[in-house]
C-alpha cells in the first residue's frame, strides 16, 4: 500500500497550491496508515486507489458524518461505553481525544484550534470533510 502512495505522491505536480495540498495530504494519509498499521490490528484497504478502514479492531459502532463549514458537534447515535476509547477521524487522519476531540455522553466536540484547522462542507478536493467516529456501545 505504501509503494503504491508513494508512486502516486511523486507524480502529484507540486508547482501548484491544489498540487501541493494534494501531495501534502496523501503524505499525511501515508503516514497515518503506516502508523495506524503499526500501532493496531485494524483492517485498511484500497478500492479504486481510495483508502479506507472497513473495520476498528475492539469498536462495535461507527457513526460517519459529512461535516458543514465550521462544524464542531457530532452528535452519537448512542451512548459510548468509554469514552476514553473513542476513536476520532478527519478524511482518515486519527485525533486525540482531549486534544483534538471531547466527549460528553453522545456529544463529541471538535477542537479546530487544537486541530489547526477547520471542517469545511467543499474542502480542498469540492467534497465536504468526512468524520468517522468509533467506539463501543
Amino acid at each position: 500500500m505504501s509503494e503504491r502512495l508513494e508512486l502516486i505522491i511523486n507524480q502529484i505536480d507540486a508547482t501548484t497550491r491544489d498540487g501541493r495540498i494534494m501531495k501534502e495530504n496523501l503524505k499525511r494519509i501515508e503516514k497515518f496508515i503506516n502508523d495506524f498499521s503499526r500501532d493496531t490490528d485494524a483492517s485498511i484497504t484500497t478500492i479504486n486507489n481510495t483508502v479506507g478502514l472497513t473495520t476498528l479492531s475492539g469498536f462495535n459502532k461507527l457513526d460517519t458524518f459529512l461535516a458543514s463549514d465550521l462544524q464542531t458537534v457530532f452528535n452519537l447515535s448512542a451512548t459510548p461505553a468509554e469514552p476514553v476509547a473513542i476513536k476520532m477521524f478527519v478524511n482518515h487522519i486519527g485525533l486525540t481525544y482531549n486534544v483534538h476531540f471531547t466527549v460528553s455522553g453522545t456529544t463529541v466536540t471538535f477542537i479546530p484550534a487544537a486541530a489547526g484547522y477547520t471542517l469545511e462542507a467543499s474542502n480542498e478536493f469540492g467534497q465536504p470533510d468526512r468524520v468517522d467516529i468509533y467506539y463501543v456501545v
